[in-house]
């Protein structure tokens, strides 16, 4: 059976969709791991948007 799984890169930050001919995957189609992997991308941008806002903060109470 062809399952699909969210495969990560060399560099942590690329993940792509991965057919598995094992059952080894954890989504049953193509779309299902795309979708879930959106939402962890999704997930991920909006925490580097606090990481970004927080060292912005830093930076402008040390001109201050």
């Amino acid at each position: 059976m062809t399952t699909y799984a969210i495969a990560v890169g060399v560099d942590t930050d690329e993940l792509r969709v991965m057919e598995t001919d094992d059952n080894f995957g954890a989504f049953d189609t193509r779309e299902a791991a795309a979708a879930r992997m959106i939402e962890m991308i999704d997930g991920r941008m909006e925490t580097l948007r606090r990481s970004k806002l927080h060292a912005r903060r830093i930076i402008r109470s040390a001109a201050n």
